[in-house]
């Protein structure tokens, strides 16, 4: 199997076991594995660490997993401005909800606030 499909695969029993538990508890992920804007869109990122080749967005590209699941979009500076803006259209086109992520930097903080604010698919940020 490919990563994507290995990652779908668990993902989703993951999720399928949360929700027998309690139909309205959702799964969240950070996204950086998953965003084509991250580590997800660089071809066989995996492979380096032993796992076998494929790009991971590609298991959002093509709807392998619920997207009930929330995406926790990070990116800690400013200097990342366009891939934050990027990732969070990337998910809310494709029906995901999301955070946003900063760290400590008051800019990006405050970039964030911006971007989420009556942003499609944004829960908000943490």
């Amino acid at each position: 199997m490919s990563n994507t499909q290995l990652f779908a695969e668990w993902l989703n029993k993951i999720n399928a076991y949360a929700k027998s538990k309690d139909p309205n508890c959702r799964v969240m992920i950070w996204d950086d594995m998953v965003s084509p804007f991250h580590n997800g869109g660089t071809k066989d990122y995996q492979l380096k660490y032993g796992g076998p080749p494929g790009m991971m967005a590609e298991v959002i590209e093509q709807n392998m997993i619920d997207n009930n699941v929330i995406m926790n979009i990070w990116w800690y500076r400013n200097s990342s401005l366009n891939r934050m803006i990027a990732a969070t259209q990337f998910f809310s086109k494709r029906g995901y909800n999301f955070l946003g992520a900063p760290w400590y930097d008051l800019e990006n903080i405050q970039s964030w606030s911006e971007l989420l604010l009556n942003r499609p698919g944004s829960l908000g940020g943490f």
